[in-house]
């Protein structure tokens, strides 16, 4: 199986290093295909975003690279885009010649810019004043905002389909086994699956130690596959160094799971290889 990796950050935004060496890092490692997935410029100002005068720049460096490294390995030009569903804040990728696109939910409401995955002390203050300590309507908000970027926009990666556990170690927020929880999951699945939208395997929370399974949990991983959705497996490095991270445990634990094939980005389109 080709092994390639689309969920990259750079020094173009929250990543650790210059673009060229993560395409070295990923020969070495053996990949056959890499692609950077900035986040994307946003319409207030934070630490971990792109800047949209940097855009150009960013698009012209992986061209070169395109060029430069023909023959050995392919890259690709992404980013991953917040969802807002409000124009002020949300990055227009429609005319930004991207190779493909990674959808995101860190914000819930398209006035806010609270970011669920920052902190848990950030998460704490969500919950208590925007949703009044009532860790259901946080849950399910967070889930609707997923459908609502499946059918609104046409994003080819849903990016760590649950990412609202990031901070939930021992249940803190919410009991992940909970009945009412895993019916809000398997009802936002239910409603995207006319989309056909790809679900990234996402191991960063696993190797960072905020979570004891990747994004998706396994119980979310074997609904989805049941219902034949298309899967692809990402490590959403942020050091050439954590490109590899769980690559291969992460398709071990398809394979235990029932996938027989992953969707993989190759040639500049999508298709599917065997495990």
């Amino acid at each position: 199986m080709n092994k390639v990796n689309l969920h990259t950050h750079s020094n173009f935004c929250d990543g650790s290093s210059q673009l060229k060496n993560y395409v070295d890092k990923a020969i070495e490692l053996g990949f056959q295909g890499i692609g950077f997935s900035s986040h994307a410029p946003i319409g207030f100002n934070t630490d971990w975003h792109m800047k949209k005068e940097k855009f150009h720049t960013y698009h012209q460096q992986i061209g070169k690279l395109k060029t430069d490294y023909k023959g050995e390995i392919e890259i690709w030009c992404g980013l991953e885009i917040d969802f807002f569903d409000n124009d002020e804040y949300e990055f227009d990728f429609n005319n930004s010649n991207l190779d493909y696109s990674i959808g995101a939910v860190h914000y819930i409401k398209p006035d806010s810019n609270y970011c669920i995955d920052e902190s848990k002390e950030k998460l704490k203050n969500i919950l208590k004043y925007e949703y009044q300590s009532d860790n259901k309507s946080l849950i399910r908000e967070y889930y609707n905002t997923i459908v609502a970027m499946v059918f609104k926009r046409k994003f080819d990666i849903i990016a760590h389909f649950d990412l609202i556990k990031k901070f939930n170690t021992n249940n803190y927020f919410f009991d992940e086994n909970a009945k009412w929880y895993k019916e809000i999951v398997f009802e936002t699945i239910d409603k995207i699956k006319e989309k056909d939208p790809i679900i990234e395997v996402n191991s960063r929370g696993f190797y960072k130690g905020q979570t004891k399974e990747y994004y998706p949990s396994k119980w979310i991983l074997k609904y989805l596959i049941s219902n034949g959705f298309r899967i692809t497996v990402n490590t959403d490095a942020h050091t050439p160094f954590e490109i590899n991270n769980e690559f291969d445990s992460m398709i071990q634990n398809l394979i235990t799971l029932g996938l027989s094939e992953i969707s993989l980005f190759k040639n500049n389109e999508w298709v599917k290889e065997s495990l």
